[in-house]
């Protein structure tokens, strides 16, 4: 999103040495930023062409995708350490390409009041001293197999939740969502925090579809979790 013009750079640097392929979507873009030019790795997908996805459009790759690949999911404010996903894959590995692994989840509360509220989250910018099982990985740092786990983020009738929606996924496809083991050193770093019209701002002012979408998470993994309704 134009707003991220000046981690873009930062961001791009650090995941494009690591991949063999970058599906940028560019959101209110005319032209292909400058440092996203004249590198065949990256493709360029315009909100003009693919419209109404807003930050869906991180997923959208997986669908224009033919070959079976290793996705990993990354966002335009993070700068990514260079084994960051080599750290992925070897999780990864470990189930049998059957999960979801990402550095940053969220584990829902039992009983579950209201999104903000009831969950556990682990950053990515902290160490953590155990794999752990967790309810929704964070989209900024995920690695997930497209022959285990596959789907066209243009079919899902919400927008800028996309953890949960892949949380939904995997959930469907009875895949477990882990967030890594990792030492402090590993840890993820912003590159910028709480910008005006992010995602995470809307959310703090109102969290009442995210509160339904984990409702229905919840009663696809553990229908005896829903507490009453608030």
């Amino acid at each position: 999103m134009p707003s991220r013009a000046a981690t873009l750079p930062y961001a791009l640097r650090s995941i494009i040495r690591q991949v063999d392929k970058v599906y940028l979507y560019l959101d209110g873009f005319s032209a292909c930023p400058a440092p996203a030019r004249n590198d065949a790795r990256i493709v360029p997908l315009f909100s003009q062409d693919f419209p109404n996805l807003n930050a869906n459009g991180k997923l959208l790759g997986l669908a224009l995708e033919d070959n079976p690949c290793l996705y990993v999911t990354v966002d335009d404010d993070i700068y990514y350490f260079r084994k960051f996903v080599t750290k992925l894959r070897s999780v990864l590995a470990m189930y049998d390409d059957s999960a979801v692994v990402g550095y940053h989840g969220s584990i829902l509360a039992r009983p579950f009041v209201r999104y903000n509220l009831s969950r556990t989250v682990y950053s990515y910018m902290s160490g953590l001293n155990q794999a752990t099982s967790v309810d929704i990985s964070a989209t900024g740092a995920a690695m997930f197999s497209s022959r285990k786990l596959k789907f066209d983020v243009r079919k899902w009738p919400f927008t800028n939740m996309v953890d949960l929606g892949l949380g939904l996924e995997a959930a469907k496809g009875g895949l477990p969502l882990i967030a890594v083991a990792r030492q402090r050193g590993e840890a993820l770093w912003p590159l910028e925090e709480n910008q005006e019209g992010s995602i995470y701002a809307a959310l703090q002012k109102d969290d009442s579809r995210q509160t339904e979408l984990a409702r229905e998470l919840l009663r696809l993994t553990d229908f005896r979790a829903l507490g009453p309704a608030k």
